[in-house]
């Protein structure tokens, strides 16, 4: 008759019954433990190294050292990526994450962790929906709120970055966003464009980022600045958007779009794109990874996208 999963194997049950013969409590102790360390020893090895439980554990996350970013440390990258030069790569930031609790739980049920996500510095529950998105493997970075060209009738909000700072306030600002998003693994320019146009501006921006080994993405297509040269003096990552996938909220239009960043991707073996969480923009990016592999791209987190970088137009 075959074994059925309740029976034990005869030895070990052998070896049981033998120690509840002896007398000595303590002595039964001892020979127990020394019976079946082998067993569990076995048993643990099998459980740590089989891929298949490994693939079903929590996403392991490396928090930086500092909670304000004051010392660059190195970052996990939970979703494993192509080997650089192997084909053409495309990376997909979605901006304004995190405003509001509904559409962050469809985004992080629904999308694919190879899509970086920007959160907004604002709203209660971010912190949470933070480590969430960690935990799922997405990448991760901080939309900062910068100046305008019509400010102050346009006010990107609180603890704002703005142009001609005199009294330290900018840096001031800017620590205390890091410090309340630690987990970012960079942060997103959307907008400002009257911030990424001041040449003063940009070098403390440069040099803050550069100094915490975080990547500055500048989102905002064909604008001209000197981020590119700035960064380069400063050891600072940087990323320029190449297409706006939203640009007219439309399906087809959408399509379009995303088409044309595949296409840019194909000739430059690079592409940047950036969307906000509209949901037809959603629905869209489900499907972008094997969209883009039937094309021969590799959709990967933004950090992933290998060197050449993409370069101001």
């Amino acid at each position: 008759m075959p074994k059925t999963h309740t029976e034990k194997p005869a030895r070990f049950t052998n070896i049981v019954a033998a120690l509840h013969r002896l007398k000595h409590p303590a002595l039964l102790v001892v020979l127990y433990s020394a019976a079946t360390a082998p067993i569990l020893a076995i048993a643990w090895w099998v459980i740590v190294t089989d891929p298949e439980q490994n693939a079903q554990r929590a996403v392991r996350v490396t928090i930086r050292e500092a909670a304000d970013h004051s010392t660059p440390s190195a970052w996990w990258n939970p979703e494993p990526t192509a080997t650089p030069n192997q084909g053409p790569q495309m990376a997909v930031v979605l901006t304004e994450v995190g405003l509001e609790s509904s559409i962050t739980q469809s985004i992080l049920s629904a999308l694919p962790a190879s899509i970086t996500l920007a959160f907004s510095p604002y709203g209660d529950a971010q912190k949470t929906s933070a480590r969430m998105a960690l935990n799922r493997g997405f990448e991760l970075l901080l939309d900062i709120p910068l100046e305008p060209y019509d400010f102050p009738r346009n006010d990107p909000g609180p603890h704002r970055l703005l142009v001609g700072d005199r009294d330290g306030t900018n840096r001031e600002n800017l620590a205390f966003l890091l410090k309340r998003f630690p987990e970012a693994r960079g942060v997103a320019a959307y907008g400002g464009e009257a911030f990424l146009d001041d040449a003063s501006s940009l070098a403390f921006l440069s040099q803050e980022l550069g100094r915490r080994g975080l990547i500055l993405a500048n989102l905002n297509p064909r604008q001209e600045n000197r981020l590119s040269e700035l960064a380069q003096r400063q050891g600072l990552t940087y990323l320029e958007a190449d297409l706006a996938i939203d640009a007219i909220v439309e399906p087809d239009a959408i399509d379009l779009s995303l088409q044309k960043l595949i296409d840019h991707a194909q000739s430059k073996g690079v592409a940047l794109g950036v969307a906000r969480p509209f949901p037809i923009v959603l629905e869209r990016l489900q499907v972008l990874p094997a969209r883009a592999k039937a094309e021969g791209i590799t959709l990967v987190p933004l950090s992933s996208l290998r060197a050449p970088d993409v370069q101001p137009k």
